[in-house]
């Protein structure tokens, strides 16, 4: 790692791409089966009152070749807050990891099928090291990595249909867009008391890890209802959303607390092969990912120093997604290691 005179950390391509080898190896072996696993569970709407019992965990048929990592539950609710069902993950601490007072620190990571799995598995390894961390997963019943309606419809804030980035449906319609602040409603008022009902959990420390449109969600989560969360993290989030509408919730963003950021982007985000096509010469242009990250870290550090402790990590010669494991192995640490 070397770091820029601007303060930017730079990930050296031996690093991040050996943490990114042993991330892969892990999802691959165990993704498919936690999600398949857990699919099958369910549990009563948070709308009732009665307090909720954790599920039991539930596994594989022996024949099925199908892995579930020690400690992991899984959860689906239907949320009171926008009628939208969930899928929910949670890796709790090894029972040999006696809890702080207060409970142990909670990550929640967005986009859960592509990124709980990494996330929980690191947690595992650095359990020694960092102490007991529990790992929340949030996505939409399936098993796609990234389901597409739902990302567009919880992750942002409205945008007009012919707006550049809003995709079409199966059916040839845009997506629906604009369910971001209800989609905060259920993380900050719902999820939690899934967690509590399986684990002890500090509510108090707690961090939002999202990549790409969900990094654009927890900057305007943190923007716009900054308490919601103790520590934010984006990796390569998608300030292009909406001609860079967050920068309009960056105007009135101000905290009673200094709150943490850390932003990330994969240093070879912009970088375009000669054979690539206009189509995406014109898409990678358009969200010029390594670009908004740096104007955002610097407006920042030159406008909020008192209200944001802000700092930025660029994996050199990685792309869009190939530092993502190692993105959420350094998010694990991050949330464990949170006061």
């Amino acid at each position: 790692m070397r770091i820029n005179r601007n303060g930017t950390r730079v990930k050296s391509r031996r690093v991040a791409g050996w943490l990114r080898g042993v991330g892969v190896g892990m999802g691959m072996g165990m993704g498919v089966g936690v999600g398949v696993a857990l699919g099958a569970m369910s549990a009563p709407s948070t709308a009732h009152a009665a307090p909720l019992q954790c599920p039991a965990a539930e596994s594989p048929a022996p024949d099925s070749g199908l892995a579930v990592m020690p400690g992991v539950l899984g959860y689906t609710m239907q949320s009171a807050v926008n009628g939208q069902r969930y899928r929910i993950w949670i890796h709790r601490p090894s029972a040999t990891v006696q809890a702080p007072p207060g409970g142990f620190p909670v990550l929640y990571v967005l986009d859960g099928n592509a990124t709980f799995v990494l996330a929980a598995q690191a947690a595992r390894l650095q359990e020694r090291v960092t102490g007991g961390l529990i790992v929340v997963g949030v996505d939409a019943p399936g098993n796609a990595l990234f389901d597409l309606p739902s990302r567009y419809r919880d992750l942002t804030s409205l945008a007009p249909p012919d707006a550049w980035g809003v995709p079409r449906g199966k059916d040839g319609a845009p997506l629906k867009t604009g369910g971001a602040d209800a989609f905060r409603e259920v993380l900050v008022d719902e999820v939690p008391a899934v967690v509590d009902a399986c684990a002890h959990a500090d509510r108090q420390r707690t961090t939002l890890f999202g990549h790409s449109l969900a990094g654009y969600f927890v900057l305007h989560t943190m923007f716009t209802h900054p308490d919601s969360f103790g520590r934010y993290i984006a990796a390569s989030p998608s300030i292009w959303w909406n001609d860079r509408a967050v920068l309009k919730d960056l105007l009135s963003f101000g905290s009673d607390t200094k709150k943490s950021l850390h932003l990330m982007v994969g240093g070879s985000e912009q970088t375009l092969a000669d054979t690539a096509t206009a189509a995406r010469v014109e898409r990678v242009t358009h969200a010029a990912m390594n670009d908004n990250v740096q104007a955002m870290y610097a407006r920042l550090k030159q406008t909020h120093g008192n209200d944001v402790d802000v700092s930025l990590d660029v994996f050199s010669g990685a792309n869009h997604v190939s530092y993502l494991p190692a993105a959420l192995s350094e998010a694990v640490t991050e949330a464990a290691a949170q006061h």
